[in-house]
């Protein structure tokens, strides 16, 4: 890490001594996966166990697409990213963390907008040994969601893609959010849309509601104030994907993938 990186990152994110010394910087590489792995172990016998009530024009049921892992997780991977950096706001002499749960592209993104400062934290429970910095040069801290190594009032935005929709710490993380942003700091987290996880596994149906997400970002003092859907019909043409299988997607126009919110955080003034 060069000393001019280095030293605006101590400044103006005050790196806690506690949590850096738990800290380890990879940079070693490793084998890119998607971040949405976790959303189904047996995607294509669970889909096709239950018809969704979801149909075509033709009356077919959308549980009759015959998913391969890979094609879903890149369809909500490019889904995400690609809507994601619309709510990216200027970040011009900004502090940025990404809070990160698989290689990803957004330091690139973000580095290329001029931040102050930029910190990238890998939160799994389990990361693997070797994580790939997107960034050359660039370490990727590794921290617990429950205790980030940030000061208080240390940033100005924080990106947390692709986690909530298997993750049960939304508390926590709302938590820590509202420790660390500065008075009307940006929270952007994103999720996988809660109707199509129903359709994905209609058996188990979604984790968190659109409402209850809503409400929690209120709860912790957040002003919800950009609610958006990534579509199918919108990546189709995008995608490297087998014709007969983006056939059967475009019967299907406008159906929400990922669900993306971007939080201001509201402080009282001090007296």
């Amino acid at each position: 890490m060069s000393s001019t990186l280095q030293k605006p990152i101590l400044k103006a994110l005050h790196l806690a001594g506690k949590g850096v010394e738990k800290a380890a910087f990879i940079i070693k590489k490793a084998e890119k996966k998607f971040p949405f792995t976790k959303i189904k172990k047996s995607l294509g016998k669970k889909t096709q166990n239950k018809p969704t009530g979801l149909e075509d024009k033709q009356g077919q049921d959308f549980a009759r697409i015959d998913w391969e892992e890979e094609q879903l997780q890149r369809l909500l991977s490019q889904a995400e990213e690609e809507y994601i950096l619309r709510l990216m706001p200027n970040l011009e002499g900004k502090c940025v963390l990404l809070l990160s749960t698989a290689p990803n592209d957004y330091a690139k993104n973000i580095q290329s907008k001029n931040p102050l400062s930029f910190l990238e934290i890998d939160v799994r429970k389990n990361p693997p040994d070797n994580i790939h910095p997107s960034v050359p040069n660039h370490p990727i801290i590794l921290a617990s969601i429950q205790q980030l190594p940030l000061h208080p009032q240390s940033a100005d935005l924080i990106l947390f893609p692709s986690a909530l929709a298997w993750r049960k710490d939304l508390n926590q993380v709302l938590h820590e959010a509202t420790r660390i942003l500065k008075k009307n700091g940006r929270l952007i987290l994103s999720t996988v849309h809660p109707y199509f996880e129903y359709l994905l596994q209609p058996r188990e149906g979604f984790l968190r509601s659109l409402s209850e997400l809503h409400q929690e970002f209120q709860k912790y003092g957040f002003f919800v104030d950009q609610i958006n859907e990534a579509s199918v019909s919108a990546m189709l043409n995008q995608l490297k994907l087998p014709r007969s299988l983006k056939e059967k997607l475009k019967g299907f126009p406008g159906l929400p993938v990922v669900l993306l919110m971007r939080g201001i955080l509201i402080k009282k003034e001090e007296k």
